[in-house]
């Protein structure tokens, strides 16, 4: 594999789904969604406010503005079990 697949391949990995993470669960998730309502009065997306709150590491996770495109994306990943 040359240098450029290489960081292409290190990006990708990084980029999408943290693999280190620890899924939290449900009754923790449904706590955070109900205290994010403060958050959400500073102008913290839902993204940003589940990678702070539970140590997440996902690049994309923190680019979604759409509280619902952020939800999707944490189930997608297995983030919440």
């Amino acid at each position: 594999m040359n240098a450029f697949g290489h960081i292409v391949n290190t990006l990708s990995s990084d980029a999408f789904k943290d693999n280190d993470f620890t899924p939290v669960c449900k009754y923790e998730y449904a706590t955070f969604c109900k205290e994010y309502v403060f958050e959400k009065l500073k102008g913290v997306s839902f993204g940003v406010a589940f990678q702070k709150r539970f140590g997440v590491r996902d690049r994309v996770l923190s680019m979604f503005r759409d509280q619902a495109d952020a939800m999707a994306h944490i189930n997608y990943c297995g983030y919440v079990k």
